[in-house]
């Protein structure tokens, strides 16, 4: 029964890959980050998975993140998706950058009293966040645990940060 089930997800996933390589959150929509990341980790070696390789590689930012789409012109948290993909698939060197990038990623510290009262936040601590001028969420912030401990960087400050304020 799951073996059915999963033959049906890889075939819609090869007769919807959009030309350029990647996938969009919804069939026929343009390619974005997540989805492509999550096509690569469940794809077997395929040219299907190849070509969903290469618009990630293609769409890597300078500073090593990745925006929602081709076109961002900022790196986003969506892009942890990327390195995971990266890191299983052996790319090495794109993913190093991408785990330097989610290393030193900003977000805003919730620093005022009413956020530390109302929302129990400590705001000694930092997570990470969807953006660049976003505070810390509980979704980003376990994705970027988990990113670093699969790249290795299990003594990361950030990582044990991350950890502390999803407790």
């Amino acid at each position: 029964m799951f073996i059915p089930a999963l033959e049906k997800g890889l075939d819609f996933l090869r007769r919807t890959q959009n030309a350029d390589g990647g996938w969009g959150y919804r069939q026929d929509n343009d390619s974005t980050t997540e989805p492509t990341a999550a096509a690569v980790l469940a794809l077997p070696p395929s040219a299907e998975r190849a070509r969903a390789l290469d618009w990630l590689l293609r769409t890597q930012r300078a500073d090593g993140g990745w925006g929602l789409n081709a076109g961002d012109d900022a790196s986003e948290g969506v892009g942890m998706w990327a390195v995971w993909a990266l890191l299983i698939a052996g790319e090495e060197a794109a993913a190093r950058r991408g785990l330097a990038w989610v290393a030193q990623m900003p977000v805003l510290r919730a620093n005022d009293p009413i956020s530390s009262d109302l929302l129990g936040v400590n705001p000694a601590l930092s997570g990470w966040g969807w953006t660049a001028d976003s505070g810390s969420w509980v979704e980003p912030t376990a994705l970027g645990v988990l990113t670093l401990s699969l790249g290795g960087e299990t003594e990361h400050p950030r990582r044990a940060e991350g950890l502390a304020l999803l407790r």
